[in-house]
């Protein structure tokens, strides 16, 4: 098996995992060795294993984050990994529990390693990682991190496997990187890895199951609880709604016309609303005065409002204002805070207006509820004849009943003394759960009387009830006031009266609180017992406590007009009340016109005396009443009863309709009667006691119709005319009789009617009181209806003038919105160009910031770096820098205390603030500050909402990995963080304010519940986000031509209906699905400006009425307004989008194009400037352009010209542009600096710009074009053109390109083409591509042995060094081209064991070829960089036949091979790898085959001193390291073993040098040197880290290739004996040479062959020359080397042993 089978296409298939050599033997066996290493790289020391299991034996508690990181933990232990990476599968995503990672979740795909593992389900091990072709295929990558740094270090080899349980389920994939061997170099994972995680994996499996259901048992409780918690809520809403009701009641059974209204009557009536704040005011001498405000600051004295005085004077009715922002009677310049406002008009008992109350809340709007309610009290206050507030807040004596109302409202009280409730049996219940749920010996429970003071219980009927006052001194009392539980005995109590009692005892008192009350404890639970109660057991009573609070609430509201109606009871002996007679008392006055029908009748009524006691003393019906409508006889109940009606609404004709209508089934005796009336509309019915609608339907529609009585004696419901919704009156038995009297005016028109059900009788005596019935109604509204009609046309104009004001405001709020929408389009576009022209942090963070604050509608948005215990601002705007307030600091200090995101309001409340925290490895180093975020209306500060809470956690999550100073790569991705965040939100553009802003007006002009905006898109009319996604249903749309939008779409005109059921056209799905009923609807077309639909407006249900005329007015001019806006905006759109193609297209090209207008500004730039004239374009847009174009006289001169004369065009050509360098502040490029110049050539024209309306000049516009790389072409060809030139000597010359010409001949004259022929045209091709056509090689024909000296003298001649190519038959590899180039099929005989052997030995590898071969194919070089397998073969063929061509002993090619093989380990085996690029490795592996090529075996000095070719030919210096370099390049010029062929010329040079510079450094005359220069620099990675330096790569390589070559004395004993004998056999020859030819000879080399001078001559070399090498290199490479340098410390000693052995010999 392989381990990068890199030809394997990443498919969906079963296969074997990847390795890089076979690691089994032919029957599946492990292969020893690799079982052997595997055992050494995985020792772990059992204890750290246990410990860190440890962590997953319990883990319901653990996050599965710590759960990846405990597992990491001991993956990593035992397999020897410095990192590793756990992923868990969750949502089918593989989630990131490492937050320095830089995603948090991967995708199952081949989008990245551990994805592409989870979906295959097989492992991969991949060495060298950083250079693999398989590995890089993948865009997202996994970081290693340093565990001591924590920054990102470069994987050496990596393994990824998934963690594959039961039925082939993945869990999740478990990443290794970087194993480490036992003596600290650097492994391979292997098999045994493999199973190992797998292994971990069923323990992890079992782990996260565990978790699994506990969690689900977990969010099962949670869930019970929440249930439970939203239980207790519901119930307390229920008990507030209750309250609510009964709490009006009340007001209206104990106020009394004679009463004053105190301060705290208002403050109770404001609380009955749930307001923020009230005013009242009373109607004196023809003024609205102010009497009280509640929390409302305001001058009481002086205070005028022009709503009150519309309402009181001319509207008269309810005033609903739902926005305040936008009314025009609201003073605009006077801000209290409140959003919406309900508005009432105080009616007297005569109708006539005699006050004004204003409700106000502030963040709220008033529902019809709210509206109901309203009208109850204001129908309350209207009794009063006097609306002034007393000056204190006191109550006098006979108000005593409404100051007790008061207090009962804030009171907890329950009637004890109510003998059909049964006290006995809810204490017994409440003590029985004690029990079950807490072992104890005693409990009670007592009920607070918060009127009186007291607390009570009652365990039985027989002993009564048992109360105890709360005195403060007494336990129960201090208990009531501590508000929390107290548990006896207790030393740091006060001193009680009666603690003695609870001495020796247990005891908790624990408190039943509820805070609507001023003293929140409403109850307390006493209980007590031997044994100690543990913070368990208190808990337990507290939870039971607020268990309670619900039922103690309710029976609270049950209870309320019982407990309020004892309260209340007016003393009879007050004195001031005693004086006044009964008289007085009753005095009322006939509100009933003069002659009218009720008037005559009621006479009799108003004259007798209305205070006698009609139970002792009735009368018989006066005689008036007997003949009145022919009534003949009735009886005196009904009589009576109808007697007190008359008499009641005589006496207090305020609310007649709803008296009348709770009188109708006691005066006609029947089972439910309800008076219905009209609403102004004349539409729909409104019931008079609750206020409900309804549509005229079934047996009361009928007698509308035929105006007259409908009377059905039995069975009718199956009268074929009953409606049951509203016949059936609400009764919840079977209907049986039943009667409908309509009620008709003087105009004979019906305005409502009576309806009974289930009567005693039908007799005639019934249906003539049921006609006299009738008649009531009708006289009150004809009363209410006779107006002035001056009045009525003035209130017209008034309120019409009122709503053409709003109109006026909405349509200047919806064009500030369009305005809005429109500057975001452009910003967003203008964003997404900018970031892919800027790609400097400070821009990008700026632009972030800019775009959050306009996405979101916030204000301000600032960056507070958090430094020194201290906040400081991070500039990124211009202007003046925010200086923080007080309580802004300490709202940041509150961020940074809670570590978490935090929201809050002003001082004043009157916006919104949000402090998001920065963190980087949990530390917190600032926070993003927004303020004042706006609704999509641009009207009223609103909170931050999730999603924008979501969006700024990002954006500070991004910021704090900036803060973080990284290297160059992190700070690219870092980079590429911000322009994807920049882009996920600059490509969210949607109309949404605008529309909502379009609804929300469209409900404020017609005071309706809701209006749909559709736009029209192609024949669909589509109902887009405006803010009720909660009320439609997702993707609510029409075809045009159905339904009611789609039919006004297609005929162009209005509906207005009043009953949408009852048109045909109307689908009530939607009311279906959200429970909400249409009634009336208005829908309206939006035509543009060739009457096409742009879109159609759809309002529902006007409130209290239906939609007339004036609405339809008033949408007609609002939608012609709207329909401008939206075209506008369409049309807006358009032009962004043919800008954004436009300034795509300049920038696809490589020009730059600036226009300056007719001011010599600069107003457009298609790219940033800053490259080309150091400036930056915001800052110089201020300026002139002589200002920053001075150092260009030139192209301002030019620029100048066309100004004064636009009909000129200069063009010119390689014109130098110079370049300012600008000095930097801290996010913006301000001030120039002129003494650092830079020049770029261009091309440049200049044009006149001129405008489109009238062709009249506007500027100059400037295009240049880079022409650098122009001219660099155009030399080159010039170049090559005078090369090819035939030369007129015998020296022929052939470039490339002719060489290719020439190939292609000799293959087109051959008529057999084959596979053969096809790859030579390949190699043809790839010569073709190289560039290097320019470069002649010199061609010299006959044998070589006759034209060498020719050669010689011919490069004296020219002296040149001439390349030259021997003319010669072409030599291929005897291995086919045509047969299979895989790699597979030269390393099948290497294991990666055997490669990754320190102490290899050359001389006994059988196939040198494959092994060099798998040396350089475990980096993946031959797919990186196209290598083929055969000319690699042949490439290691031919340098192998040089090196051993002159037999040396040391200097062969098994030397050669060995360095390569060192070089190999050293980048494998330790850190080194990481510090190259594949490029370098390349370079590095090739240069050491070929470091000794064609090695004479002889060192330099005695070439020098033999002045031999070499020496003469490279001057003396580094003659044979030269030549070694120039052969190997030699060697390569032929074809077929030409391995860098199909490089790219760039890559090429690269190479070369690199390959050259490395192989000179291996000169033993620069050994001191280096050791000397790379300590040094191995010292100064602190300031100048590796890499950062400009020769630290050449100087790196050079130093791994030189320690490779002296790399034998770190092996064993054994193989460093067989080097260093050959080497001193090498020596040996030379000296003998040196003494023949008469040089000096070296001293060292002699008598090597004496075993003394052997021995003692190595320990000097391994002391002095490979010792000090290895040390520095271990300084860099410190700790892999470990190993290393302890061989060589046993070779000295084993050396020394041997001299001193030889000693004693001798």
């Amino acid at each position: 098996m392989l381990y990068m089978s890199e030809s394997t296409p990443k498919t969906i298939k079963p296969r074997q995992r990847r390795y890089t050599f076979d690691m089994q033997e032919a029957d599946g066996s492990p292969n020893n060795s690799t079982v052997n290493n595997a055992k050494n790289n995985t020792k772990v020391m059992i204890p750290q294993a246990l410990i860190s299991l440890s962590g997953l034996v319990n883990v319901h508690h653990v996050p599965l984050g710590d759960i990846a990181k405990i597992s990491g933990k001991l993956i990593s232990e035992l397999t020897s990994s410095s990192w590793v990476e756990v992923l868990l599968k969750e949502d089918n995503k593989l989630k990131i529990f490492n937050p320095s990672q830089p995603f948090t979740e991967l995708e199952i795909n081949d989008e990245s390693l551990p994805g592409y593992v989870a979906q295959t389900q097989q492992p991969e091990l991949i060495t060298n990682p950083h250079t693999s072709t398989f590995y890089s295929t993948f865009q997202l990558k996994i970081n290693p991190f340093s565990p001591a740094t924590n920054k990102v270090i470069q994987p050496t080899t990596t393994a990824c496997i998934p963690l594959v349980v039961e039925e082939w389920k993945v869990i999740g994939v478990v990443q290794l990187f970087n194993k480490v061997n036992e003596d600290l170099s650097q492994g391979y994972y292997t098999d045994i890895d493999i199973d190992i995680v797998s292994s971990f994996g069923h323990i992890m499996n079992q782990a996260l199951k565990q978790r699994s259901e506990y969690l689900s048992l977990i969010n099962k409780n949670e869930g019970h609880h929440a249930v439970n918690k939203e239980k207790d809520r519901l119930y307390n809403e229920v008990n507030m709604i209750c309250k609510k009701k009964e709490y009006c009641k009340k007001l209206d059974s104990v106020i009394k016309p004679w009463y004053r209204i105190s301060k705290a009557l208002m403050d109770a009536v404001s609380d009955i609303m749930k307001t923020d704040g009230l005013i009242l005011y009373s109607l004196r001498d023809g003024m609205l005065k102010c009497e009280y405000a509640h929390k409302i600051d305001v001058d009481i004295c002086n205070y005028e409002s022009r709503i009150s005085e519309y309402v009181g004077f001319t509207h008269k009715d309810i005033l609903n204002i739902k926005d305040l922002s936008i009314e025009p009677l609201w003073p605009q310049d006077v801000n209290y805070g409140y959003k919406s406002c309900l508005v009432l008009p105080i009616m007297s008992y005569t109708n006539t207006v005699q006050g004004v109350v204003e409700f106000f809340r502030s963040s709220s709007v008033f529902t019809e509820i709210d509206e109901n309610f309203a009208l109850y009290i204001t129908g309350t206050l209207g009794k009063l004849t006097n609306l002034s507030v007393e000056t204190n807040n006191s109550t006098s004596f006979e108000q005593d009943d409404l100051r007790k109302w008061i207090n009962g409202m804030y009171s907890y009280t329950l009637d004890r003394k109510d003998k059909l409730f049964d006290y006995v049996k809810l204490t017994d219940v409440i003590t029985q759960s004690l029990h079950n749920i807490l072992p104890h010996d005693s409990s009670s429970v007592f009920i607070a009387n918060q009127h009186k003071k007291f607390i009570w219980t009652k365990k039985s009927d027989s002993c009564g009830t048992m109360a105890f006052p709360l005195s403060p001194d007494t336990v129960f009392g201090y208990a009531y006031s501590l508000q929390k539980t107290l548990v006896l005995p207790n030393r740091s109590l006060p001193v009680l009266q009666d603690i003695e009692l609870y001495a020796g005892k247990s005891v908790v008192i624990v408190p039943i609180l509820a805070k609507e009350f001023k003293d929140p404890t409403i109850g307390l639970i006493v209980i007590s017992r031997e044994k100690t109660f543990s913070n368990d057991d208190l808990l337990i009573l507290e939870t039971f406590s607020s268990s309670l609070q619900p039922i103690f609430m309710r029976l609270f509201v049950e209870n309320l007009p019982e407990t309020m109606l004892e309260d209340c009871k007016i003393e009879n002996s007050s004195p001031d009340r005693a004086k006044e007679s009964s008289e007085s008392e009753f005095k009322t006055v006939n509100v009933f016109r003069k002659n009218s029908e009720l008037a005559a009748q009621s006479s009799f009524f108003l004259s007798q005396d209305l205070t006698r006691n009609r139970e002792k003393n009735k009368k018989e019906p006066p005689f008036l009443l007997k003949s009145l409508n022919n009534i003949l006889s009735m009886p005196r109940q009904t009589l009576e009863s109808l007697y007190d009606l008359l008499d009641d609404l005589t006496k207090t004709p305020y609310d007649p309709y709803i008296k009348i209508a709770r009188k109708l089934p006691e005066i006609v005796k029947c089972q439910v009667a309800k008076l219905f009336l009209y609403d102004k509309s004349q539409v729909n019915l409104i019931e008079q006691t609750t206020f409900s609608s309804y549509t005229p339907a079934g047996l009361i529609k009928k007698s509308i119709q035929i105006k007259d009585i409908v009377k059905i004696d039995h069975d009718a419901e199956n009268d074929l005319n009953f409606e049951f919704d509203l016949d059936s009156l609400d009764c919840e038995d079977q209907v049986d009789s039943y009667l409908c009297v309509p009620i008709i005016d003087s105009k004979t028109s019906v305005i409502g009617v009576i309806a009974f059900v289930n009567l005693e009788n039908l007799e005639e005596n019934t249906l003539q009181v049921a006609s006299f019935l009738s008649i009531l109604p009708k006289e009150f509204a004809e009363l209410a209806s006779a107006q002035d009609d001056s009045a009525t046309q003035w209130k017209k104009i008034l309120e019409t003038g009122r709503k053409h004001k709003m109109l006026q405001h909405w349509c200047k709020q919806v064009f500030l919105v369009a305005n809005q929408f429109q500057k975001k389009c452009t910003y967003y576009r203008d964003m997404l160009y900018k970031i892919s022209c800027y790609n400097d942090l400070e821009n990008l963070m700026k632009f972030s910031i800019d775009l959050v604050q306009s996405h979101t509608n916030t204000k301000r948005a600032y960056i507070y770096l958090y430094k020194d215990s201290e906040f400081e601002e991070l500039t990124i705007h211009d202007g003046e820098p925010h200086n923080p307030h007080e309580w802004e600091l300490d709202f940041f200090k509150e961020c940074y205390d809670k570590n978490s995101t935090i929201a809050s309001l002003n001082p004043n409340q009157s916006y919104h603030l949000l402090a998001v925290p920065i963190i980087n490895e949990n530390d917190f180093i600032g926070l993003l500050y927004f303020k004042n975020k706006k609704e999509p209306t641009l009207l009223q500060s609103v909170p931050f909402t999730a999603e924008d809470i979501d969006i700024f956690e990002c954006l500070a999550k991004i910021i704090s990995v900036s803060l973080k100073k990284g290297s160059d790569s992190e700070e690219k991705r870092n980079n590429d963080d911000f322009k994807n965040f920049i882009k996920e939100i600059a490509c969210e553009r949607d109309s949404y304010a605008l529309i909502t802003t379009i609804r929300k007006a469209a409900e404020q002009l017609c005071d309706c519940d809701r209006a749909v905006i559709f736009i029209h898109e192609e024949n669909v009319l589509v109902a887009k986000p405006q803010g009720l996604e909660q009320q439609l249903p997702a993707n609510y749309s029409f075809y045009v031509g159905y339904g009611i939008p789609g039919t006004v779409a297609s005929k162009k005109t209005t509906e207005n209906i009043k009953d949408a059921y009852n048109d045909p056209r109307f689908t009530p799905d939607v009311d279906r699905l959200t429970g909400y009923r249409t009634t009336s609807i208005l829908c309206m077309p939006i035509l543009d400006s060739e009457k096409q639909v742009l879109a159609v407006i759809e309002l529902i249900n006007k409130r209290h009425a239906t939609f007339d005329a004036n609405d339809e007015e008033t949408m007609d001019l609002f939608c012609e307004m709207v329909s401008a806006v939206l075209e506008n905006c369409g049309l807006f759109e358009k032009t962004i989008e043919e800008r954004a193609s436009l300034l795509g297209i300049l920038n696809s090209i490589g020009s730059y194009a600036l226009a300056l207008n007719s001011e010599g500004k600069l107003s457009y730039v298609n790219k940033p400037i800053e490259g080309v004239f150091g400036v930056n374009e915001f800052v110089v847009k201020k300026f002139h352009y002589t200002d920053w174009l001075k150092n260009n006289p030139s192209l301002v001169s030019d620029i100048q010209k066309v100004f004064n004369d636009p009909s000129l065009k200069p063009y010119k050509t390689s014109k130098f542009i110079y370049t300012e360098s600008f000095r930097s502040s801290s996010f913006l490029s301000i001030l120039p600096i002129n003494d650092q110049v830079k020049s770029q050539k261009f091309n440049y024209r200049i044009l006149g710009l001129k405008g489109i309306n009238k062709g009249q000049f506007e500027g100059v516009v400037i295009i240049l074009e880079d022409c650098s790389s122009l001219e660099e072409i155009h030399m080159k060809f010039k170049e090559v053109k005078s090369q090819i030139k035939a030369l007129t000597t015998p020296l022929q010359t052939e470039t490339e390109l002719q060489r290719c010409i020439g190939d292609l001949e000799a293959i087109t004259e051959n008529g057999n083409i084959q596979q053969e022929i096809k790859d030579n045209l390949q190699d043809i091709m790839s010569r073709l591509k190289s560039g290097n056509l320019n470069r002649p090689k010199y061609r010299l024909d006959g044998p070589v042995d006759q034209i060498e000296q020719g050669v010689e003298a011919l490069k004296s001649l020219l002296e040149i060094d001439m390349p030259v190519e021997h003319a010669r038959t072409r030599r291929y590899s005897s291995i086919s081209e045509s047969s299979p180039d895989s790699l597979e099929s030269y390393q099948q005989n290497v294991s990666l064991d055997d490669i990754r052997n320190w102490n290899f030995n050359a001389f006994s590898i059988e196939d040198p070829i494959s092994f060099a071969f798998s040396l350089m194919n475990d980096f993946d070089l031959f797919k990186r960089f196209k290598i083929r397998a055969h000319i690699f073969v042949n490439f290691v063929e031919e340098v192998k036949h040089i090196c051993d061509q002159k037999g040396n002993p040391f200097h062969n090619f098994e030397h050669n091979l060995s360095v390569m093989h060192g070089t190999y380990m050293l980048l494998a085996s330790t850190s080194a790898g990481s510090y190259f690029k594949p490029a370098d490795i390349l370079a590095l592996l090739v240069g050491s085959i070929c470091h000794d090529l064609d090695h004479t075996g002889r060192n330099n000095p005695f070439e020098c001193a033999k002045s031999s070719r070499l020496a003469v030919l490279y001057h003396d210096k580094s003659v044979l390291e030269q030549h070694h370099a120039a052969t190997a390049f030699f060697t390569m010029q032929n074809e077929n073993c030409n391995i860098f062929k199909h490089l790219k010329p760039k890559k090429f040079k690269y190479i070369r040098k690199l390959m050259i510079a490395a192989i000179l450094q291996t000169d033993m005359s620069k050994h001191l040197g280096m050791i000397s220069h790379m300590t040094r620099r191995f010292n100064d990675t602190t300031e100048n880290p590796l890499g950062t330096l400009e020769k630290d790569t050449e100087k790196l390589a050079g130093l791994l290739l030189h320690s490779s070559d002296l790399a034998h004395g770190t092996k064993d004993f054994s193989i460093y004996e067989i080097w260093s004998r050959r080497v001193c056999e090498e020596f040996s020859e030379q000296y003998k040479e040196e003494v023949a030819l008469g040089l000096t000879p070296t001293g060292f080399m002699k008598d090597l062959d004496k075993p003394k001078v052997y021995y003692s001559n190595e320990i000097n070399f391994m002391k002095f020359v490979v010792k000090p090498l290895w040390e520095c290199l271990n300084l860099w490479l410190k700790p892999n080397l470990g190993n290393f340098l302890q061989n060589i410390e046993k070779n000295i000693e084993e050396m020394q042993a041997r001299l001193e052995n030889e000693d004693e010999t001798s």
